[in-house]
């Protein structure tokens, strides 16, 4: 279990999850629930962190529940999940019969290839990061771990990240495979106005939320009056565009506090507050308590 870690590097992780390793760049091992056989290994803390790595879950008994940024995902058996390096997440709930495999592979290690195809699937795992596999495909990703293991395993192989890389490229490529199919099913339906602009929100969000935290500019760059972008998130979500900014922003700040080493002072500015002291009370304002309390509980 990784308990109490503020600098949340892949290191770290790997330290606490006795991983069959090339490095700390690549790495895999088993997470189970309490009734499982085997350690009981967390991949998080109970608190909202952010990795410098990429983390894949593939469910193989029981259930998972995470928070991945605003959306909560639960995943069941032949269930995966990507989290993507950067971005803030928290395990909410494991079941005592939780197995899975988790692979975890720093950027770089592993590049997507740049076709147009493999552009697409990139972009469609940055933005629905939960999906579902089928039987045959477990079984083939099951037997895909247990060769990289066993090549990780192989100390006298010298070949042995031109292999594991291999056998990633096979499980890319049956992924790309799933979701390319995947999506050319979703085309046929025809999409929501409103969610398309929610999901442009989220987007919009995260990539501006430290300089922008005032409705007009997300609506404006949706094109769209104040009033009516605010009834559209409204409408759609049962809350208004201003607590889901807040929301990311309060996300963003607890992750910092629990996961870095970085003060609060210079944390601040990096949230784009004018003050420290203005921080401390927009953040005690959402959470009701200190960031410095909250860091030290």
């Amino acid at each position: 279990m990784i308990d109490k870690i503020r600098d949340v590097k892949a290191k770290t992780v790997l330290d606490h999850s006795s991983a069959d390793s090339l490095s700390d760049k690549f790495f895999i091992f088993e997470s189970y629930g309490k009734d499982t056989e085997g350690p009981t290994r967390a991949i998080a803390t109970d608190y909202p962190v952010r990795l410098d790595i990429m983390i894949a879950v593939v469910c193989q008994e029981g259930s998972l529940s995470t928070n991945v940024g605003y959306s909560n995902y639960v995943i069941r058996k032949n269930d995966f999940i990507i989290i993507h390096p950067q971005k803030v997440f928290q395990v909410m709930e494991v079941s005592d019969d939780f197995k899975s495999k988790v692979i975890c592979l720093k950027p770089g290690f592993f590049d997507f290839s740049s076709d147009q195809y493999n552009f697409n699937v990139k972009n469609m795992l940055r933005e629905y990061l939960c999906y579902s596999l089928p039987p045959s495909k477990m079984e083939l990703f099951s037997v895909l771990f247990r060769y990289m293991e066993d090549v990780i395993g192989d100390k006298n192989n010298i070949y042995r990240k031109q292999m594991v890389y291999n056998y990633l490229n096979i499980l890319f490529c049956e992924v790309s495979n799933l979701l390319l199919i995947e999506n050319e099913n979703n085309k046929k339906n025809v999409p929501n106005p409103s969610e398309e602009i929610f999901r442009k929100f989220m987007r919009d969000i995260e990539t501006n939320f430290q300089k922008e935290r005032n409705v007009g500019f997300y609506a404006q760059k949706s094109h769209l009056t104040p009033k009516y972008f605010s009834t559209v998130i409204f409408k759609l979500t049962g809350k208004h565009a201003k607590e889901w900014i807040d929301e990311y922003t309060i996300l963003e700040a607890k992750a910092m506090l629990k996961s870095t080493y970085v003060n609060i002072q210079q944390l601040s500015y990096e949230l784009n507050f004018a003050t420290p002291s203005h921080f401390g009370r927009y953040f005690k304002h959402h959470t009701g308590v200190s960031p410095r309390k909250y860091r030290n509980d």
